[in-house]
């Protein structure tokens, strides 16, 4: 994992960046205090996304070609998946902050790699 920046209508905000399988499998499991974290892919592709031994509820926000597409909350410590459709982007950031940042879908978001 790496930090990284990440803009979103031009906003920046400081980010680790999960770019191998093994962080992305990995991800915000077992942090109590978890950063905003960013999965890339290198194409869009179809993705679930699970809480397993992730102690906090989570904004989990799908992106695709530099726009949101939808925001779903992630359950501590369950293991239903959320399918997140076809996205190259996916963050992930506390729950309510989503919402407390003024972000909403078709909002526009920059990785900056």
């Amino acid at each position: 994992m790496r930090s990284g920046k990440l803009k979103i209508n031009g906003k920046p905000f400081n980010v680790v960046i999960a770019e191998t399988a093994e962080d992305q499998e990995k991800g915000l499991m077992f942090n109590s205090n978890p950063p905003i974290m960013c999965f890339p892919y290198p194409s869009a592709r179809s993705v679930n996304f699970w809480m397993k031994n992730t102690p906090v509820p989570l904004d989990i926000i799908f992106c695709l070609n530099g726009q949101i597409l939808s925001k779903k909350e992630g359950k501590p410590y369950s293991t239903e998946l959320i399918p997140g459709g076809m996205v190259d982007l996916v963050i992930e950031m506390k729950k309510g902050m989503f919402s407390a940042l003024g972000m909403k879908v078709g909002d526009r978001v920059v990785l900056e790699k």
